[in-house]
């Protein structure tokens, strides 16, 4: 693994709120920040763990397979270098004194004209085509790594769209931290604030999306996580770190449809 998983989800946290707020942070919203860091921390630590898991267990499922193949694998003996013996059909005629008749060869036997199956590669992967199941019948041999990790990424973010926002932090979190580098991860950063904010957990949202503009300033949903901190903010009682972000919102992405969403009392 390349990033720490605490340096994603726990120090763009603390600078950012250090930047937002200044030197003048009140004792409050210092110990705040505090217990947020420490439980980011923790829950990037129970995350590690698990990944670890899954990398032990898909070890395992790996070397099960190798020696399944390589029981599986028949063995191939060496042809033999003997020439082949013609078999030749006597008739009384022959034994007589007549001349003998042509000798008759067993031909070996050719390869039938059963169907072959056919691979297609494709962007999922290799699928096969079975002939005798029908022409729609494919069966996938492998799943290529980009495919799986959109494939993870989206049964994350069902997770938030069928409103399970705690399962949907931690496999949003547990795909940023398998896939650092997946042009899906402002997305997952962007949920996971979302996430935070419907349970209520206002601040842990403002982390998140102040992480998105800091990492991924030029992205689109960073134009959408800086009008969520504005929204935040305003929810918290702050409306000089509102504004503040609400006016880069319309600094940086003037023509986003996140623009277009600031609220009438906040519009220049």
């Amino acid at each position: 693994m390349r990033r720490s998983g605490s340096l994603v989800l726990g120090l763009p946290l603390l600078a950012a709120s250090f930047a937002a707020g200044g030197c003048g942070a009140s004792l409050k919203e210092v110990q705040t920040l505090q217990a947020n860091v420490v439980r980011l921390e923790n829950e990037n630590k129970d995350l590690k763990r698990k990944v670890g898991e899954l990398e032990s267990r898909e070890t395992v499922h790996k070397d099960d397979v190798a020696k399944a193949e390589l029981k599986a694998e028949p063995k191939i003996t060496e042809a033999s270098s003997e020439p082949k013996l013609k078999v030749v059909k006597l008739d009384p005629a022959s034994a007589a004194g007549s001349p003998p008749t042509t000798p008759t060869t067993v031909a070996t036997p050719e390869d039938d004209d059963a169907p072959r199956p056919l691979l297609k590669i494709g962007p999922n992967g290799i699928e096969q085509n079975d002939p005798d199941e029908g022409p729609g019948a494919k069966k996938k041999v492998n799943k290529s790594p980009v495919a799986a990790a959109s494939a993870e990424y989206d049964s994350a973010y069902g997770l938030v769209k069928a409103k399970k926002y705690k399962a949907g932090l931690e496999a949003l979190a547990g795909f940023i931290v398998k896939y650092p580098d997946h042009p899906y991860v402002p997305n997952a950063m962007y949920w996971r604030g979302r996430c935070y904010a419907a349970q209520g957990d206002t601040a842990g949202a403002i982390g998140q999306f102040e992480a998105v503009v800091a990492r991924f300033p030029a992205h689109t949903k960073a134009a959408d996580s800086l009008l969520e901190a504005g929204l935040a903010h305003k929810k918290l009682g702050a409306p000089g770190k509102a504004k503040a972000a609400f006016d880069r919102l319309r600094k940086e992405h003037p023509g986003s449809d996140a623009a277009k969403k600031i609220p009438s009392e906040d519009a220049q």
